[in-house]
């Protein structure tokens, strides 16, 4: 049997560094491809996102001494075009492009919650953990973790805590409900009560069967003044400015008049005394230690 006898050391280095060579420049190109990809996702590929607050600004340019172009609302949707800091390129709901702020945002796929009763917002997913807030029923509420029967979320003054899964409810007609009374507030807040009453009034509509129905529709009430008064057709009325009422008295029967004795034959009439229909001048104040004068008659 004939040995063969082993490579010399050289040959064997260079196949080595041609191996780690190979594998350095898979690895390299890997890594290429991963810087890559991440940017474009963020140059190329629209991300969801939604407004976490009220009154953000869009501007024209990535510049805070930018002009405005408008305003979004908490709980907007929007498409992320490129996301930066401290400004990221975004497309709204209409196709309006502009910049806004990255810190105002949720970026992702956020699911909306709300509130069917009051609520304890906790420090950590745990009971016995502090209490941050006490969160009303009806708030509309963004979703941002959920872990071991726990949801984290964010309230609309930006406060963020832990509350029970169950009590952090995403059912679609309580969420508009939630959405429906947020949306009031916001026209309520800009003058409008007319619009704010039309939203809680469609929201009855869609969903009057929603556990926060009964919330809207008494949120509604406090803004519709409702029908005017009844009035009774059979009741005569009597003219403003007529002598002897008052709008206190408006609706009291008219004093009937006494009329005069008759004169005994062979005695002077009863002279008849008439009576000035101003109202009498308001009398002085007296003095309640002071005595009374005596009236004299003539």
């Amino acid at each position: 049997m004939r040995i063969r006898p082993p490579a010399p050391f050289p040959a064997l280095l260079l196949s080595v560094v041609a191996l780690w060579t190979a594998g350095g420049c898979k690895q390299e190109h890997a890594s290429a491809t991963t810087d890559a990809a991440a940017r474009n996702v963020d140059a190329g590929v629209e991300l969801p996102g939604v407004v976490a607050f009220t009154k953000v600004s869009v501007k024209q340019a990535p510049d805070e001494k930018a002009r405005s172009v408008t305003l979004l609302s908490r709980g907007e949707r929007l498409s992320v075009l490129e996301k930066g800091e401290p400004f990221s390129k975004v497309r709204l709901s209409d196709g309006e492009v502009g910049y806004v702020q990255t810190r105002n945002l949720l970026l992702g796929q956020i699911t909306e919650a709300t509130l069917v009763m009051d609520q304890d917002l906790y420090v950590r997913p745990d009971a016995l953990s502090p209490v941050r807030k006490r969160a009303a029923a009806g708030t509309l509420l963004f979703v941002l973790a959920d872990k071991d029967g726990w949801r984290q979320v964010q309230m609309p003054d930006k406060t963020v805590g832990w509350v029970p899964r169950d009590k952090a409810v995403t059912d679609v007609a309580e969420v508009d409900a939630a959405r429906a009374l947020w949306k009031a507030e916001l026209q309520i807040e800009q003058k409008r009560p007319d619009l704010a009453l039309t939203a809680l009034r469609d929201f009855l509509a869609l969903s009057p069967g929603a556990r926060l129905a009964p919330m809207v529709e008494a949120r509604a009430g406090t803004l519709d003044a409702g029908p005017l008064p009844s009035v009774d057709a059979g009741a005569t009325a009597t003219p403003p400015g007529a002598p002897g009422t008052s709008p206190s008295d408006a609706g009291a029967p008219a004093p009937v008049a006494t009329p005069a004795p008759a004169a005994t034959p062979g005695e002077p009439a009863t002279p008849v005394v008439s009576v000035d229909a101003s109202p009498p001048l308001p009398a002085a104040p007296v003095d309640a230690g002071a005595p009374r004068p005596a009236t004299v008659l003539p």
